[in-house]
């Protein structure tokens, strides 16, 4: 019985601290910044002012970076560290992403319909502006040294519906083997978030 009590308790204070964060935030959306299931490694955060965008000027700012010290391996044998890449795709692909499996051509990355790459990092990882820190584990704030404001692609738009209306944002580290000569993702994070296009063209967020 003290367990149960100590859930129900539990649960309660995690709906008060998002109300309270989302109360103190100035932003109209905000995700990435806080994090209640667990804290990644590699971290992703998207934020705007705005809930309605022309179609074609959907800009958001969008803050990356990861655990200091944490990209030195990638977690699998014989793959190191290449690259770092921001994806948005649409619901069209179902997870078939071409980094899921090894590949031997890196550029398959950036020729997949539906993906688009905002980003490509290949300096050098350790660099203090990609650290980011957070206040602690259960509702950790994620402080990013990073933030750029990126355009989304119209084509990224065209085949969301009523039912389909998601597009998903992706950091993912790409891992090389020399030995192999193959590709990797290793790890990622993500974030969806939900459109509409109405018919004048104009792009809203929605809950």
């Amino acid at each position: 019985m003290r367990k149960i009590v100590l859930r129900i308790v539990s649960a309660i204070c995690m709906v008060l601290l998002c109300f309270s964060m989302a109360s103190c935030s100035s932003y109209k959306v905000e995700e990435g910044y806080y994090y209640f299931s667990r804290v990644p490694s590699m971290f992703l955060g998207i934020r705007t002012n705005q809930t309605e965008y022309p179609l074609d000027d959907v800009s958001l700012e969008i803050a990356y970076g990861w655990a200091e010290g944490y990209l030195d391996e990638t977690g699998h044998e014989g793959y190191e560290p290449y690259s770092v890449l921001i994806v948005a795709y649409d619901w069209t692909l179902n997870g078939e992403l071409p980094y899921r499996e090894p590949t031997e051509n890196y550029d398959a990355y950036f020729s997949t319909d539906s993906l688009c790459v905002l980003k490509e990092i290949k300096e050098d990882f350790s660099n203090d502006k990609y650290v980011v820190t957070t206040s602690g584990s259960l509702g950790a704030k994620v402080e990013y040294n990073t933030k750029e404001t990126f355009r989304i692609p119209e084509e990224l738009f065209e085949n969301l519906t009523s039912s389909r209306s998601s597009i998903y944002f992706e950091i993912v580290l790409i891992g090389y083997s020399e030995s192999d000569n193959t590709y990797l993702a290793t790890y990622t994070d993500e974030i969806t978030i939900n459109f509409e296009v109405d018919d004048n063209n104009t792009v809203k967020i929605i809950d």
